[in-house]
């Protein structure tokens, strides 16, 4: 089965949504009823940009979904191969040749929430390592733990 972007979430997903859609259509029927008020016009921008503000810290503290990340490392790329196994993160290499010689290309996905501390492992043990994420759709297979339903709403780590 495939785990997707936001897991198991597309029936709370559903509702936030129909909840905001209800939330707008209040907030355009009061601006409508009032097309002489500036006040509604600004409070309906200033509702806008703080909905979207905060839509932004909460999506960063929540972390939701998968990262794929693609490393292209030219020096010691065993070194941080190993470092990062040792570090239970479960990885595909393969020798390729860039502009400038042989390289490593190692290619891993990650929860997005543990995206900082694998920067972080990355650069600190190959600074000049070329770095690209992307975000994941789906995976299918493979050694990657599975998300279960409600536990990203916990406050306790997944195993």
């Amino acid at each position: 089965s495939f785990q997707g972007f936001w897991g198991d979430f597309s029936v709370l997903l559903l509702n936030i949504l129909s909840l905001e859609i209800l939330i707008w259509l209040i907030a355009m029927g009061q601006i409508f009823n009032n097309l002489t008020n500036v006040i509604y016009y600004i409070a309906y921008a200033g509702g806008f940009a703080m909905g979207n503000y905060i839509g932004l810290i909460v999506e960063n503290k929540i972390s939701l979904g998968l990262l794929s990340l693609q490393l292209i490392i030219r020096e010691n790329a065993e070194t941080l191969i190993n470092i990062l196994k040792d570090n239970g993160y479960s990885l595909t290499t393969m020798t390729a040749e860039g502009t400038k010689g042989f390289v490593k290309i190692v290619y891993l996905v990650i929860k997005r929430k543990n995206l900082p501390k694998t920067l972080e492992m990355i650069r600190s043990n190959n600074p000049k390592a070329f770095i690209s994420i992307e975000q994941v759709k789906a995976v299918s297979g493979g050694n990657f733990p599975q998300v279960r339903r409600w536990d990203v709403l916990k406050r306790k780590k997944i195993k």
